[in-house]
């Protein structure tokens, strides 16, 4: 090997060696070294929190297309005015939330898309 290969393999040796015993022995060091570990992990739970919020909301969702799919059943054939528009507005939250769950493929293992409910239910 040539002069300034020498040189310059020494100089990169004597900075690897200065930052082991820097970030592994000195309490600055350890200092700079920790809070870049902690910036990581706080990046990590910020990620799982989101994770977390957009699984609570598609829980949430689930529940609602199903308590307004059950609405629409026990009124449709109702021979009340009210309860029957009762259950045309329950058809058109259901038919909205297919719509919107798009909005969660994120969530695939949690979220299985539900047909329409006018392909589902209207259609006997």
């Amino acid at each position: 090997m040539n002069k300034a290969g020498t040189i310059i393999v020494a100089i990169i040796s004597v900075i690897l060696i200065g930052a082991i015993i820097f970030f592994g022995f000195t309490p600055g060091g350890r200092s700079v070294w920790n809070s870049y570990t902690h910036s990581l992990e706080k990046a990590d739970e910020n990620q799982y929190e989101t994770k977390k919020q957009v699984e609570d909301t598609a829980r949430s969702m689930i529940a609602s297309y199903k308590s307004d799919v059950a609405t629409y059943e026990q009124y449709k054939d109702s021979d009340n005015e009210e309860k029957q528009s009762w259950a045309e507005q329950a058809k058109m939250r259901a038919c909205n939330f297919n719509f919107q769950s798009g909005c969660f493929s994120s969530c695939k293992y949690l979220f299985t898309l539900m047909p329409c409910p006018h392909n589902m239910i209207w259609r006997r």
